[in-house]
Formats: structure tokens, sequence, C-alpha cells
């Protein structure tokens, strides 16, 4: 999962959770061969209240397998940039 994620669309400073991570399951296992993907689903948005340059996205990731079945589900916190440290909240 961390590698499909560090390999999205998704700017994670430095690859930081920088919240934690609220929920963590596995629902099914991941078996040699299989070929899984990655859907995130943003939840929440927010700046950071220490450093100005950073937002925190909350966002629900879900790791799928070739059959569509979730194999991996997570909520955590990811620090991204944000496109104006001095402009309005996100």
């Amino acid at each position: 999962m961390m590698k499909l994620l560090v390999e999205s669309d998704i700017n994670i400073v430095g690859g930081t959770i920088g919240g934690g991570v609220e929920d963590l399951r596995w629902p099914r296992p991941v078996r040699s061969g299989n070929v899984v993907r990655l859907e995130a689903e943003v939840l929440e948005t927010r700046r950071s209240r220490t450093r100005p340059e950073l937002g925190i996205v909350k966002v629900r990731l879900t790791m799928l397998n070739q059959h569509d079945q979730p194999v991996q589900i997570s909520t955590p916190a990811l620090m991204v940039p944000t496109r104006d440290p001095a402009g309005p909240a996100p």
C-alpha cells in the first residue's frame, strides 16, 4: 500500500503520515500473484497549526485485489504542501 501511495499523484511531504492512522484493517489476505490497486477518498483537509506551509489531509485508503475485494483499509492523516502558506486555510 505504501508503495502505491508514494507512487500516486498525492504529494506527501517526505512520505510522512503526520497525524497517525485512525483505522487499519486487513479484511482479506493478499496472496502471491494478486494484482492490487489503491483507491483514495479525501475525508477532511486543514492547515497545520504549527507549520502553515503544510496541510493535513485525512484520507480513506482502500487497497483492492484483482476481484475488487478490499484487502486493506486505512484512514491516515497525510502531510502535504499547501499552495499558498499565507492564504486562507484549505
